[in-house]
């Protein structure tokens, strides 16, 4: 029994190549037997493949898009698996959520913060005063 991975070149035999499992290709060697008969060769082949599978990963580094990885595997059937991995850059969409963050960060501490203390001092400052009048007559009658 032969096992190759891909293709199997029969060099004992006919010298062929195959590139899919054979349990039938035969060889003769002329008087090759101890008492000068023929002797028969048959293959008994099966041809494992190998697999080349690829993938795209996603990345919210620009820095990272178009960094090619490629990595050699030996499968369980013995032969070499390739896995070629391309990174491209995450859909907008993220970016774009991030960058409204970060604005309506700045929209509340930059504007609506600043407005919302004016209120309340404006508004604070009279009832401040209504309710320190009494306070105010005691200490300026003394």
């Amino acid at each position: 029994m032969q096992t190759a991975c891909n293709t199997f070149t029969w060099t004992n035999g006919n010298g062929n190549t195959y590139t899919a499992s054979n349990n039938t290709a035969t060889h003769i060697i002329a008087g090759g037997a101890a008492n000068g008969c023929d002797s028969v060769m048959t293959l008994d082949l099966t041809i494992n493949y190998s697999t080349i599978t690829t993938s795209t990963s996603t990345s919210c580094n620009p820095a990272d898009v178009g960094t090619n990885m490629t990595g050699l595997f030996t499968m369980a059937n013995g032969c070499d698996s390739t896995h070629y991995d391309t990174v491209s850059l995450a859909p907008a969409t993220a970016t774009l959520l991030f960058r409204g963050a970060i604005l309506l960060r700045q929209i509340v501490i930059g504007i609506l913060l600043p407005l919302l203390l004016t209120i309340l001092f404006w508004w604070c400052w009279p009832m401040a005063a209504i309710l320190l009048q009494p306070l105010m007559l005691l200490l300026i009658n003394r």
